[in-house]
């Protein structure tokens, strides 16, 4: 695989296929990927429940925010650049059958995690509907990560801060990641008009695909959509609006970053692009900069977020702090070898695997609706000495960094 991203941008492209056919084999994509309207609506009705129950604790709305691909699904980012965006500019649904709800909470003083989250218990014991299913405390970031499943299967992650810094740092981050987000999509609706939407969107909707199926979750949705925006950052020359051409990008740039290199001083320049000695700054329009630490394995950070929250350096948080090269690397050429079979990637019709019917496995992600219960047993409260399922660690947790499910939106 070869992955180059050198070269100016193209004004005026040429495309080399009908357009009509490339929005047709985009819309495939989506359709085939995009949650069911069931879905769609359960994540509504929980997202509206869990404002009530937060309101009705005296938490302020200010101090509540939805993150995670439901948020981009409602189109929360108003504003890119100064320039608002309107509905029509968006994609209808960024939320796949797998996808969950994910709020941050900056809790009152003297509420206790654990007392909201029993709230919610309770209400699942009158309705029928929630049980605590996991639960992870940090107690050096005064943070708590828990998760909540309806008896229709719809995950809740609820991220409790203490402390208003911890809280404040985290939706700057969010901000930041949506910034890029929305940026790299209004730049190929501007360069290709409506076929740049919906390749953006299929594009999207297939690195959801192989973080959920392909990678055998070495990696989260959330990290995937993180490097390929990096990928589309630098991928100047988009020679084709084609979700399957830049997903074809996305996958060289991992065989490539992530790849097993032994460096050596005379073909250092050949492994700048390696996760062994670079990582990746997302923000400020993209760029590789050098290693912040050496615990992990490799690096992607929002830079420009850091810095504007002054978070000193050792606190930075990784976006990839629990990825495997490796183990991505091998995915990412099986992918290659599996989707493309050495077909031109802007003109292959080979359709991502179906996530409403891939079987779910462990740490993929919300598992598809079923029907509820007749007579659910309540759901025992938790105790605010010792959640059940509790699971102390020493580095800081992100709702976009997790490795398992309830660390990792979808």
């Amino acid at each position: 695989p070869h992955w180059n991203p050198q070269g100016p941008p193209i004004k005026a492209p040429y495309l080399p296929f009908p357009t009509q056919m490339l929005v047709g084999q985009q819309q495939q994509i989506v359709s085939a990927l995009a949650a069911c309207p069931e879905v769609s609506s359960q994540l509504s009705a929980a997202a509206r429940m869990v404002k009530k129950v937060l309101a009705a604790q005296g938490i302020a709305e200010e101090h509540t925010v939805l993150y995670g691909s439901f948020a981009l699904s409602q189109g929360l980012v108003a504003k890119v650049a100064a320039v608002p965006l309107h509905q029509s500019d968006l994609a209808p649904v960024y939320i796949t059958n797998r996808s969950d709800v994910d709020f941050a909470v900056l809790l009152p003083d003297g509420m206790e995690a654990v007392t909201l989250v029993n709230e919610f218990i309770k209400l699942g014991s009158e309705s029928g509907g929630w049980r605590h299913e996991q639960a992870t405390v940090v107690p050096r970031f005064a943070v708590s990560q828990w998760t909540l499943v309806s008896c229709r299967g719809v995950h809740l992650d609820l991220t409790c801060f203490l402390e208003e810094v911890a809280f404040r740092r985290f939706c700057q981050r969010q901000a930041a990641f949506r910034d890029v987000f929305w940026s790299l999509r209004h730049y190929m609706q501007a360069t290709f008009n409506s076929v740049g939407g919906f390749a953006f969107d299929a594009y999207i909707y297939m690195l959801k695909a192989f973080a959920a199926v392909d990678s055998g979750s070495a990696i989260t949705s959330f990290q995937a959509i993180c490097l390929g925006l990096f990928v589309l950052q630098h991928e100047r020359r988009v020679l084709v609006p084609s979700a399957h051409w830049l997903f074809n990008k996305f996958l060289s740039f991992c065989c490539v970053f992530f790849g097993r290199r032994a460096p050596s001083r005379k073909g250092f320049k050949a492994f700048r692009a390696w996760c062994g000695y670079q990582a990746v700054d997302l923000s400020g329009g993209g760029r590789f900069m050098h290693r912040v630490g050496q615990r992990a394995r490799a690096e992607l950070y929002f830079v420009l977020a850091e810095e504007h929250c002054q978070v000193p350096v050792e606190d930075w948080q990784n976006v990839l702090h629990n990825i495997d090269p490796a183990t991505v690397c091998a995915a990412a050429h099986t992918a290659i070898r599996d989707w493309f079979d050495g077909k031109d990637p802007a003109t292959t019709t080979r359709r991502p695997p179906n996530l409403r019917e891939v079987p779910v496995a462990a740490n993929c992600g919300t598992q598809p609706p079923r029907p509820p219960t007749t007579s659910p047993n309540p759901a025992p409260l938790l105790s605010p000495s010792a959640p059940p399922s509790s699971k102390p660690t020493t580095s800081a947790p992100t709702p976009a960094t997790r490795s398992s499910r309830t660390l990792a939106p979808r």
